[in-house]
């Protein structure tokens, strides 16, 4: 068991033109410097006895809590694995990804390390030494620098940079959980925004068009009908097998499987037509879409597939799933049923499927009172 060396002292920051200082916690660690905010202020000159008074009440709290913060170091400091003290991050790194891929998160993972090794300072730095500069700096790289790594290099997408940066708090996070840095840095450095990003579906007449239209690959075209019918992700569907299609005493027929994303146990009910869509019942261990694969080539086909139904939209194999989400809630109104068939854990991942269609827009339009009668 080896104690890490540290010092914690209380200090004051001018704020508000001088007017007033904010507290805070100066940590020296290892040689690292880090700084925590007690979100309580002074007053820079007390006017009258009511402020002196305030001001010594402030400094009272903000001492009780340095001292509970040098308690909770010291405990958080001993390490168990003198190893620790000398991980680089990028190994810690590479081990968080170890513990936390799934077949649903292994790219994104991997993708996300790589791109943390085109930034060259980051390859010899210990994790003990990433600090809130550091941390920082990786923020910025990913919105400003950072290029894909397949094809023609190009900026990686905004949307790109918050997933990578995401893993990387959750790194920084977990090392302040096992006590290897003393602060959670994670909390001071702010995530990376997502943008709202329009995806394309179907609605149900270009639904009925697409069905209507030949597909040679009939498993993909049954996948991604089925997909239409019961919103599972492509994941999933690989994975599907007879076994998970059960008709219940009543007649009622459902599947059960386990969220490749979640690894909860989801249950979805199936209409006659995704019944139909399925064929003929094989073996219980038998892939239900066995030839199906998720790549570019078949996005393609399924672009093409779109196209001779006289739809223009962009639809990948996801849209269909983003389908189901959009006419499900739009012929319910139900947003929390739509949750649970869809497999959310949270609401927030849902309402982004929950938009007014541009059908519903026309219809309100039409029901507009008339201004110029």
């Amino acid at each position: 068991m080896t104690e890490l060396m540290f010092s914690c002292l209380l200090r004051k920051k001018p704020i508000t033109n001088g007017k007033r200082y904010s507290l805070l916690l100066d940590i020296h660690m290892e040689g690292v410097r880090y700084k925590e905010y007690l979100k309580l202020h002074l007053y820079a000159q007390p006017k009258d006895k009511m402020e002196r008074a305030y001001n010594k009440q402030i400094m009272r709290k903000a001492e009780a809590m340095r001292k509970e913060r040098v308690k909770a170091l010291k405990e958080a400091m001993i390490v168990d694995k003198p190893k620790k003290r000398d991980i680089l991050f990028l190994e810690y790194f590479t081990e968080q990804m170890m513990k936390r891929q799934t077949p649903a998160t292994n790219k994104s993972w991997e993708s996300a390390l790589g791109t943390l090794l085109q930034i060259q300072w980051v390859h010899d730095i210990l994790l003990i030494h990433f600090g809130y500069e550091e941390l920082t700096k990786v923020r910025e790289y990913l919105l400003n620098e950072a290029l894909t790594l397949k094809g023609n290099p190009r900026p990686i997408s905004k949307n790109t940079a918050s997933s990578y940066f995401s893993k990387v708090k959750v790194t920084i996070k977990e090392a302040f959980l096992e006590g290897i840095i003393p602060t959670d840095l994670a909390k001071r450095v702010p995530a990376i925004k997502e943008e709202e990003v329009f995806k394309d579906y179907l609605n149900i007449h270009e639904l009925r068009a697409l069905a209507k239209t030949p597909m040679e690959h009939t498993d993909i075209r049954n996948a991604c009908l089925f997909c239409a019918l019961t919103g599972l992700r492509v994941s999933n569907l690989k994975r599907l097998q007879w076994k998970h299609v059960i008709t219940n005493l009543n007649g009622h027929t459902y599947i059960q499987f386990e969220q490749v994303k979640r690894k909860n146990i989801q249950q979805n009910p199936l209409n006659q037509e995704a019944i139909e869509l399925l064929g003929e019942r094989k073996l219980p261990e038998d892939k239900v879409f066995p030839n199906l694969s998720y790549s570019s080539w078949n996005n393609m086909r399924i672009k093409q597939w779109v196209l001779r139904a006289g739809i223009t939209k962009d639809i990948t194999f996801h849209s269909f799933r983003h389908t189901y989400a959009s006419n499900l809630y739009q012929s319910t109104g139900d947003v929390y049923l739509t949750q649970r068939l869809l497999g959310h854990k949270s609401i927030s991942n849902t309402l982004r499927y929950t938009k007014h269609s541009l059908e519903q827009g026309h219809e309100a339009m039409e029901k507009f009172p008339s201004i110029l009668k």
